[in-house]
């Protein structure tokens, strides 16, 4: 890999910060919108066939409201460990949500759970936590 390489990775991953903060900021938008041209010329300049269709967005990071960090995949192992039969990410959603004082999540809660509930119970399966090959999949605690 040439310096090059590292110099135009650099470059692209300026300009998804950009435009995540172009995104994040309607009012200063026409700054990051001519920071993001200039990335982009000097990515021409410096490889003149690469496309700049490809360029990545960086996601923006929106932090849970119901639930500080850390807390989604320790509750779900709770909910595991307690549970008496395995159960899909929306129930385990839901029981966590009652133990937050929602007492009756609508589909929009649990769906604002799942992704994070499911992230974390991947990183824990076959360690803490094991999912059948099921649709949807059930989950229990490795005991």
């Amino acid at each position: 890999m040439s310096d090059n390489d590292y110099v135009v990775n650099g470059l692209k991953k300026l300009h998804a910060e950009l435009h995540a903060k172009l995104l994040r900021s309607r009012a200063e938008g026409t700054r990051y919108r001519f920071q993001m041209q200039n990335v982009e010329r000097v990515i021409k300049m410096m490889r003149p066939n690469e496309s700049l269709n490809a360029l990545v967005v960086k996601r923006l990071y929106r932090p849970n409201p119901i639930f500080k960090r850390g807390e989604i995949s320790r509750g779900a192992l709770a909910v595991l460990r307690d549970a008496k039969k395995p159960l899909t990410a929306d129930e385990i959603a839901a029981v966590m949500l009652k133990a937050k004082g929602i007492a009756n999540p609508d589909r929009d809660h649990i769906k604002g759970v799942r992704t994070s509930l499911l992230t974390a119970l991947k990183v824990y399966d076959g360690r803490h936590v094991s999912g059948d090959h099921g649709r949807p999949k059930r989950w229990r605690a490795i005991t």
